[in-house]
């Protein structure tokens, strides 16, 4: 078994590669029709809504009146998507993202503070957004969220997150700041000049600045070439992809390849011991009981021991002789051990 090239370019997403403890699987194609290509992930896709209602403000696109509308109409379209993905239980994306409502406001506020502090300022000369960067070998890309040109000449590169962008110190998360840090290397390969600035913003309207010299920009920027280089040739040769995995709790989280990789699942009791989640699989050992809340328990069997998870809906069970074997992820650590509750968040898979 061999695993096909490199398919993703995305800083974004390869800069995790620069972790000490980065697991390669994560990174490497699928090789596996059970390993899903898409993740239900609220954020994300939440966040993918906000960038393009503000790229429409930056370049002129729309008016702040028309605000309602669009997100209107951004939302059923979202919306849509999960319906193709297959994630119709997670319709609408409104009950089912936390403070969304809150979040749409914030997205309102940061809009205003946007048009205010940088589109319409009298000491902006020019302001682009969603501007395409690519290194000279093409092997990675990305987009700068905002790129400020002041009409002092300086420039600031920027980037807005959903998500709180700092860590319990108040520092800029790690991963930010190499794709910050990256991006400038980038930019200067194709414009020969760095930003001034670096910055986050975040829907508090909250900027983070990032303190940044430009040999360690470039030199993030060769690190993470190495690291893939690395990879696509041990992709050439590798035929067990748990020689690549390094399952740990901060790789495996979000991880959408953990449900067919066999290192986690030998680590998954230890990663997830202090969480109140878990992900759980076996062989389904019983026909599934229904319950007075009109949903359904489930028991699986693996060697000796028994899982049950209880509050599963109908709709969210595939169609499951005994005996198959199926995974349940992200389910919600019961009372007692061994038992578990079903949430929104909550899927099955076939194995």
């Amino acid at each position: 078994m061999h695993f096909e090239k490199l398919t993703s370019k995305s800083v974004t997403h390869l800069s995790g590669l620069l972790q000490k403890d980065a697991c390669r699987l994560k990174y490497a194609p699928a090789i596996s029709t059970v390993m899903p290509q898409k993740n239900f992930n609220p954020a994300a896709r939440f966040g993918s809504i906000i960038h393009n209602i503000v790229e429409q403000v930056v370049k002129d696109k729309l008016q702040l009146a028309s605000f309602e509308n669009v997100w209107t109409d951004l939302t059923d379209t979202y919306n849509e998507e999960l319906k193709i993905d297959g994630f119709e239980r997670f319709l609408p994306i409104q009950q089912h993202y936390p403070n969304f409502e809150i979040q749409k406001y914030r997205c309102l506020h940061l809009l205003n503070y946007l048009l205010k502090n940088y589109c319409e300022h009298p000491g902006t000369e020019q302001i682009q957004a969603e501007v395409p960067l690519e290194c000279p070998s093409g092997k990675l890309k990305g987009f700068a969220d905002l790129l400020v040109k002041k009409k002092t000449g300086e420039l600031i590169l920027m980037d807005y997150k959903t998500n709180n962008p700092v860590n319990e110190k108040g520092h800029i998360k790690l991963g930010y700041e190499w794709q910050l840090k990256i991006y400038a290397s980038i930019f200067h390969d194709m414009t020969g000049r760095f930003p001034n600035h670096l910055r986050l913003i975040d829907l508090k309207c909250k900027e983070h600045s990032l303190a940044f010299n430009q040999e360690e920009c470039k030199q993030l920027h060769q690190n993470l070439l190495k690291k893939l280089a690395d990879l696509e040739d041990t992709l050439k040769t590798v035929t067990n992809p748990n020689e690549l995995a390094k399952p740990n709790q901060e790789n495996c989280r979000f991880c959408n390849k953990k449900i067919t990789c066999d290192a986690y699942w030998r680590e998954n009791e230890s990663i997830n011991q202090n969480q109140s989640w878990d992900d759980v699989r076996g062989n389904l050992s019983e026909e599934p009981i229904a319950l007075l809340n009109g949903k359904l328990r489930i028991r699986l069997q693996k060697g000796s021991d028994y899982f049950f998870i209880r509050s599963v809906e109908a709709d969210a069970l595939p169609r499951a002789a005994l005996g198959e074997e199926i995974a349940v992820m992200n389910v919600k650590k019961d009372t007692c051990v061994g038992h578990f509750v079903f949430t929104t968040l909550s899927r099955i898979v076939m194995l």
